[in-house]
C-alpha cells in the first residue's frame, strides 16, 4: 500500500490479491465496489503496541480494473 497527504485529507492505495486468501476474506471483482472499515494505531488515543483503534466509518472501496 501507499499513502500521500494531500490538502483535501489522504489519497491511499492498498494492493491484495483479488481472490479471497484467508477465511473471513471476500473476493474482489474488477470495476465493483465493496465496504471496509480499518484499525488505527493512534497513540493520542491510547493506543500502545499492538493495540489500534476501529474506524467509526464504514467506506466505500473502489476496485478499479
Amino acid at each position: 500500500g501507499r499513502g500521500v497527504r494531500h490538502d483535501d485529507g489522504w489519497r491511499v492505495t492498498i494492493t491484495k490479491p483479488l481472490v479471497a486468501g484467508d477465511d473471513g476474506e471476500i473476493n474482489l471483482v474488477l470495476g465493483s465496489a465493496a465496504t471496509c472499515a480499518f484499525a488505527v494505531w493512534s497513540g493520542s488515543g491510547g493506543d500502545a503496541g499492538s493495540r489500534k483503534s476501529p474506524s467509526a466509518t464504514v467506506y466505500r472501496l473502489l476496485v478499479d480494473p
